[in-house]
């Protein structure tokens, strides 16, 4: 008797809620499904404690870089320009040149990333040389008058700042875009030198040109030991030279570089 009301009173309890909290009142499937929960959220916030975020680190850093630039160097063009300025003082030109329109480049750089996404950098660039030769036989309405070498080289560097906006990937990883302004220096020199087997004679003649031109290009990066990034940038410079003298046109610069972080 003692027992039925026991029990009775046990079932009333359970059924007015008095025990729901007690985890002898869980079925075992919910109890399961909650800790599953549990501990899901545990590994996540675990994770999220353990992102090291180096990528997005912010404040100083310093670091160079060095690759190769080409640039669109009108051969024709200049072809045409000896051979007129020749022409104006009745003298011929037979002979074959040659355009150079490679070069090594590279750079140093100050920058500062006030937020992952965001950095601005101070550089100073060396962006190459380029060239073009000719060589022939110099003629004038009745005679062969001398061998020429004619020669022109054009190279350009000077001071940059620009701004990245920032992609971090991950932990380590990202990638960014450039925009900058370029405040350079572009320096032309032509020579042209005369051999009619007795006497050698050397002209030569050069300009400046100061130039401030954008600039933009795209990279990518990746950051070891948490304070050495490593980078690989493509970037275009536009319209570089002198209009009236040598002629603009775009050069293409790739480096790779390496940063590092105070």
């Amino acid at each position: 008797m003692r027992h039925f009301i026991g029990d009775s009173y046990n079932e009333a309890m359970v059924s007015h809620g008095h025990f729901a909290k007690l985890p002898e009142a869980i079925p075992p499937i919910r109890k399961e499904r909650i800790m599953r929960k549990i501990l899901a959220l545990a590994t996540f916030a675990a994770l999220c404690a353990a992102q090291p975020a180096v990528a997005g680190d912010t404040g100083f850093y310093v670091g160079a870089d060095v690759g190769t630039m080409s640039v669109d160097i009108d051969e024709g063009g200049l072809d045409t320009l000896f051979e007129d300025l020749l022409a104006s003082e009745g003298l011929f030109f037979d002979g074959s040149s040659d355009a150079d329109d490679s070069d090594t480049t590279y750079g140093l750089t100050v920058g500062y990333r006030f937020m992952p996404y965001l950095a601005v950098e101070g550089q100073y660039l060396e962006l190459g040389e380029a060239s073009y030769s000719a060589r022939g036989d110099l003629y004038d309405l009745e005679s062969f008058l001398a061998t020429a070498d004619i020669g022109a080289t054009i190279d350009s560097s000077g001071f940059a700042v620009s701004v990245l906006g920032i992609l971090p990937i991950q932990e380590v990883w990202e990638v960014y875009a450039r925009l900058g302004m370029y405040f350079g220096d572009t320096d032309a020199d032509f020579s042209v030198t005369l051999d009619d087997g007795v006497e050698r004679i050397t002209e030569s003649m050069g300009d400046s040109e100061s130039e401030q031109e954008f600039f933009y290009g795209i990279g990518g990066g990746y950051t070891f030991n948490e304070t050495w990034n490593v980078r690989v940038e493509y970037t275009i410079f536009q319209d570089i030279g002198d209009e009236d003298l040598t002629g603009e046109s775009d050069l293409d610069r790739f480096v790779i570089g390496l940063n590092y972080r105070f």
